[in-house]
C-alpha cells in the first residue's frame, strides 16, 4: 500500500480476485459518491478509502414462505 503506486494492492484469487476488487472499486467509488481509482481522479500521492455498505434488517420479513425453506435447503 505504500508502495511506489500508492494505494494500489495486487488482485489475490485470479481472475475471481480480479472481479471482486472491481466490484468493490465500483460500489465503493462510484455508489458512495468518492470516485474510482482511474487517471481523471487524481490522488495527490495519498490512498484514498471510499466506503459502501449495505445494512440488512434480519428481522424483516417479506412474508415469503420460500425464504427459510430456500436457507434451509442451501444449508443441508
Amino acid at each position: 500500500m505504500f508502495g511506489e503506486r500508492p494505494g494500489s494492492l495486487l488482485p489475490f484469487g485470479q481472475h475471481k480476485g480480479y472481479a471482486l476488487g472491481v466490484v468493490a472499486e465500483l460500489l465503493a467509488g462510484v455508489l458512495s459518491g468518492g470516485g474510482t481509482i482511474q487517471p481523471d481522479n487524481p490522488r495527490g500521492g495519498v490512498a484514498t478509502n471510499n466506503l459502501f455498505a449495505v445494512l440488512l434488517n434480519p428481522e424483516f420479513d417479506l412474508g415469503l414462505n420460500w425464504e427459510r425453506a430456500e436457507v434451509e435447503a442451501f444449508i443441508d
